[in-house]
């Protein structure tokens, strides 16, 4: 996740802001691939859900939020930015 962040692949606000679909999307595959029943499929998903969000965790450190690595912190809103001053 790291080397995506910094590489510029995926950022860290878009894995942040996308968790829930990558949660989701890995129970789905789990149920897929699972041989059978609900617990299968639960001990499958559960512990890469679990290293998805621990991946979320340490990027969040490494990059202090966001904001270092081109991360893009702080406000996400562009026209929030103060206005330069004319000289």
């Amino acid at each position: 996740m790291a080397l995506f962040h910094i590489g510029g692949i995926v950022n860290y606000r878009t894995m942040l802001k996308r968790w829930r679909p990558i949660v989701v999307g890995i129970f789905t595959a789990a149920a897929f691939f699972s041989p059978k029943g609900i617990l299968t499929m639960l001990l499958v998903a559960i512990p890469i859900a679990l290293t998805y969000m621990l991946g979320l965790a340490v990027l969040y450190v490494l990059t202090g939020g966001g904001r270092f690595f081109g991360g893009g912190g702080g406000s996400s809103d562009p026209g929030s930015e103060a206005a330069p001053t004319p000289e």
